[in-house]
């Protein structure tokens, strides 16, 4: 696909050339950005016959909260109907946001801030946070299989995700407060050992759960 919105035709072949290839042949790290998110969710009855094969993608996806794009936005006022916003966000499955790691809300940025001459943290320093909190990934797991925090299985998130008193009462708040999923335990602990990471922390704080959390935001939508 060439960037351009794909049609039927082009899923239809997408498909098809899936289904073909062989096992492992899709099994790299490839990076998505699914801009409107609602759009790429096709009803199972349309979809082509399935293929599943095994791959570690970087996706990340981005939609409006309601038709009118306003729900939330502090500088125009939505117009939509609790009803109309519901039924768009039911197009956004539950199972869907339980295997997304992060969740969180992007508001519009003011004038004043895009004007604002304030240093602010460039690439080249979120670049070496992020190299180095990757070596600690390295040195922890050594030769495992994991490599980073995100592909942790729950008997490791249970090894080096240990949380203190204060930590699991903030974690079980959650849980309850939320009705999350494991799934989402296990994810809540995976960022936070990240967070502790680019934090130089050797273990996880409060704050690292609390923020950890805060990136949840579907979760409390749906």
């Amino acid at each position: 696909m060439n960037g351009s919105f794909p049609n039927s035709g082009q899923y239809k072949r997408w498909f098809q050339t899936c289904q073909q290839a062989p096992f492992g042949a899709f099994s790299g790290r490839a990076a998505f950005f699914l801009d409107g998110l609602l759009r790429f969710l096709i009803p199972w009855g349309r979809q082509p016959k399935p293929a599943f094969w095994p791959v570690k993608p970087l996706c990340r996806m981005a939609t409006q909260l309601c038709p009118c794009g306003y729900f939330g936005s502090d500088s125009r006022r939505c117009k939509c109907t609790p009803g109309q916003i519901e039924r768009y966000l039911s197009k956004i499955s539950g199972p869907l946001v339980d295997r997304i790691d992060i969740h969180i809300d992007v508001p519009a940025i003011s004038f004043s801030k895009l004007r604002s001459k304030s240093s602010q943290l460039d690439s080249a320093a979120m670049r070496e946070d992020v190299v180095r909190a990757r070596d600690v990934q390295r040195k922890r797991f050594g030769n495992d299989k994991p490599m980073t925090n995100a592909r942790m299985s729950h008997k490791q998130v249970r090894q080096f995700c240990e949380l203190d008193q204060a930590c699991e009462m903030l974690l079980k708040q959650a849980m309850t407060e939320f009705g999350l999923s494991a799934r989402a335990h296990d994810k809540i602990c995976k960022v936070a050992r990240t967070i502790a990471d680019l934090s130089n922390s050797e273990n996880i704080r409060p704050e690292h759960i609390g923020e950890a959390i805060s990136y949840r935001r579907l979760d409390r939508k749906l």
